[in-house]
């Protein structure tokens, strides 16, 4: 594993919770971003690649708002918090794929 990977495979725990807690005091607005932008740009229903996904938060948002998505991170920690997350969810909209790295 690249030392850039590594770092957020190992961090991926932490990071999800830390957009948990804004997600839960309604503060994140960069998933409230992402999601007015898809409305303004991508059709009802549309497919929408989230690349470089991280926890797989905005996906899971994405799909719970009717788009079909598809969520890559190289990061297996940040996969693996994102499909929990899309499983505690009931979202079946989504789906998380392990992203090779340039170069491997």
């Amino acid at each position: 594993m690249k030392p850039e990977t590594e770092l957020f495979h190992e961090t991926a725990g932490n990071f999800a919770r830390s957009t948990d807690r804004l997600i839960g005091l309604q503060r994140y607005t960069r998933g409230a971003s992402f999601l007015n932008e898809a409305k303004q740009r991508v059709p009802p229903g549309g497919a929408i690649l989230d690349y470089g996904c991280g926890p797989g938060r905005i996906a899971v948002m994405l799909a719970g708002a009717g788009y079909d998505v598809h969520g890559m991170d190289p990061a297996i920690g940040m996969i693996e918090e994102a499909r929990a997350y899309a499983e505690l969810r009931g979202e079946r909209k989504v789906r998380f794929d392990v992203l090779s790295p340039p170069g491997v």
